[in-house]
């Protein structure tokens, strides 16, 4: 049965964390993927949506062919008890129980696998766990790769035995990474790369990790993106990362939105320095479900705000001597070389030339400048033969831009902020 519909996060998160691309810090959740799901039965892809309403006929052939004890018939039952969108039956979670327990003990295997997850989510109850192993096992052994990845989630997790069983883990997600179930294969990722249960293997936890990616698990991409970031197991390639993190992040991954708009902030990984970009990412990420993510995006953000609002002042200063004064010439460029030395010590460096604008005018090349390749572009590089003559000529429209720049990007940031919850949503 391939068709699974998401039903609760059942297990507790194993949080491991890292420093971010440059110098910030987030939180990766190695529990974050795959959601544990009920299965639904072969066709019934659209059974959860609201606009699925069987008739009472349908139910009333159902219910016949259960009370024949036909398996499927009883998987059937339990599934519109679950989900409550059929006609004359209201959402019983007891009752589903009751039927997905029928056709378990049948041999019904999707009804064992949710059997197991309603188990997992009475807590009150803890002979339920081991009951609930008792039904993964009997699905698992029989080649679900579904219950052999929940099986290994319970062992990783620690939920029988009261600790983690990490090698009877990596066993049961390796099973199911066979079979090319994409949670089993992002799982077996993080047994390689953390050394739980298997030997530690960065390269063997990319095999893995692009695998589950390559079939759009969004927390395989996020973790391969790190492992390209920090050159784990592969040579540092923060432009390769970059493209997983927006990959995910356009999917509403909410740590790789957070991890983009770092890369937007500084302008990595062939990204262009883009504070706009940046706080739409660094938004979206302080609004989504994962606390440590958004408390990092919300900080971000506070620090982005702080930095442009000291950028507008000084911009605004400027533009001020720039109002009776010349359009062009080497007036309006000096005046425009002193915007750009925010520190003043009479030298432009890489960042400040970067900072000044949210997006640079692709007029600008800092490199093509910095003639001596130091880092730094000097008044005589600046205003020298290798100038860009654009900038020199309209310097003045160039700083009168900055400032108007500022100016977008302070409204921006004023919605931002009252948008910006004081607590986490509900995921």
């Amino acid at each position: 049965m391939n068709f699974v519909f998401a039903v609760a996060a059942l297990l507790v998160c194993v949080l491991h964390n890292v420093a971010t691309v440059e110098s910030a810090t987030s939180t990766r959740n190695a529990g974050d993927s795959g959601q544990m799901e009920l299965k639904t039965p072969l066709g019934m892809e659209s059974l959860r949506s609201a606009h699925t309403k069987f008739q009472p006929h349908d139910v009333s052939d159902i219910r016949r062919r259960a009370q024949q004890n036909d398996a499927e018939a009883l998987y059937f039952l339990g599934i519109m008890y679950y989900y409550g969108n059929a006609v004359g039956i209201e959402k019983d979670t007891k009752e589903a129980a009751k039927y997905f327990k029928q056709a378990a003990n049948k041999g019904h295997q999707p009804a064992q696998v949710n059997l197991a997850m309603l188990l997992l989510l009475d807590p009150a109850n803890n002979r339920n766990a081991a009951l609930a192993v008792t039904y993964f096992t009997r699905a698992a052994e029989n080649g679900d790769a579904d219950a052999q990845w929940c099986l290994g989630r319970v062992y990783y997790e620690g939920r029988v035995g009261n600790r983690p069983d990490y090698e009877r883990a990596a066993a049961w997600f390796h099973k199911s990474a066979e079979a090319g179930n994409p949670f089993g294969l992002f799982h077996m990722g993080i047994m390689h790369e953390y050394g739980l249960g298997v030997q530690q293997n960065f390269v063997e936890a990319g095999r893995f990790y692009k695998r589950a990616a390559d079939m759009e698990n969004l927390d395989a991409m996020y973790y391969l993106a790190l492992l390209h970031a920090y050159g784990r197991g592969f040579p540092q390639d923060i432009h390769k990362a970059s493209l997983l993190f927006k990959r995910a992040a356009e999917s509403g991954h909410a740590p790789s939105q957070y991890y983009l708009g770092i890369i937007f902030l500084y302008g990595q990984g062939g990204f262009p320095r883009d504070y706009d970009m940046a706080f739409y990412w660094m938004d979206r990420a302080a609004n989504g479900p994962s606390a440590d993510t958004a408390d990092a995006a919300r900080r971000a953000l506070a620090e982005l705000r702080r930095i442009m609002s000291k950028n507008k002042e000084r911009m605004q200063g400027l533009s001020k001597r720039f109002a009776d004064g010349p359009r062009g010439g080497p007036e309006a460029s000096e005046h425009l070389f002193l915007a750009l030395d925010s520190d003043g010590d009479g030298r432009v460096s890489h960042d400040e030339f970067n900072v000044a604008w949210h997006k640079p005018p692709s007029a600008i090349t800092f490199d093509s400048e910095d003639t001596n390749h130091d880092g730094f572009l000097s008044w005589d590089e600046f205003n020298g033969p290798n100038a860009t003559e654009v900038v020199v000529a309209n310097a003045t429209a160039v700083v009168s831009s900055m400032v108007a720049a500022k100016q977008d990007v302070s409204n921006t940031t004023a919605q931002a902020a009252s948008d910006t919850p004081d607590s986490d949503q509900p995921g």
